[in-house]
């Protein structure tokens, strides 16, 4: 019979030649053909071993820094919100005491030039009508009134015109005059109505020199 030959191999730790059939290394105790079969009936744990190295979540980054920015950004806009409503209630709040200051102001204003210039009469013709009627006497019809003469004046001649009507027809004129009016004197004027058909009439003006 012939011998058995035997494989040597090299132990994986400590590097000696040992039998290919030794169970653990004679040298350093380490298991061979138990932990290879171990490998070999259970291959996944190689695998699992592999998956869980590969597997391995990647660290993550804190998120404090970027929370605290947010933070500090919201607490930041808040700030800058309520100072711009505070000056908005500010300004709203002033505001009607400025108008009531001007419009007091505008107030006193117009009550001193209202105050400050005295009223002033009308300003009277030289030579003022006073009054004017119709006048009849059962034979001819008149124009009679009153001319004032309200200058410091004396009128040499003093003329009052009168346009006859018939209806919206204008029939003519008549006149009536007088010499001397003194100053502040009036004038009793009476001017015939010389067109029988005459309904109506109007005063064209007093002149005088």
């Amino acid at each position: 019979m012939g011998g058995m030959i035997m494989a040597l191999i090299k132990c994986p730790e400590c590097g000696k030649e040992i039998s290919d059939n030794a169970q653990n290394c004679p040298q350093c105790g380490y298991p061979l053909k138990g932990s290879a079969t171990k490998g070999e009936d259970n291959p996944s744990i190689g695998t699992a071993k592999g998956s869980q190295q590969t597997s391995q979540p990647v660290p993550k980054k804190k998120k404090n820094g970027c929370l605290v920015g947010c933070l500090t950004f919201f607490i930041i806009f808040a700030v800058l919100i309520f100072i711009i409503s505070s000056i908005g209630g500010k300004s709203t709040k002033t505001s009607p005491d400025n108008s009531t200051k001007s419009n007091t102001e505008k107030s006193s204003e117009t009550n001193v030039s209202e105050t400050s210039i005295p009223e002033t009469e009308a300003k009277k013709e030289d030579l003022e009508i006073l009054s004017y009627e119709n006048l009849n006497d059962g034979m001819l019809r008149y124009v009679t009134g009153q001319v004032k003469n309200n200058t410091d004046k004396n009128y040499s001649y003093v003329q009052i015109e009168i346009k006859m009507y018939k209806d919206d027809t204008v029939l003519g004129s008549t006149l009536d005059n007088m010499n001397n009016l003194g100053p502040g004197e009036t004038w009793q004027f009476k001017a015939i109505i010389t067109d029988n058909e005459c309904n109506k009439y109007t005063i064209v003006g007093v002149t005088g020199f």
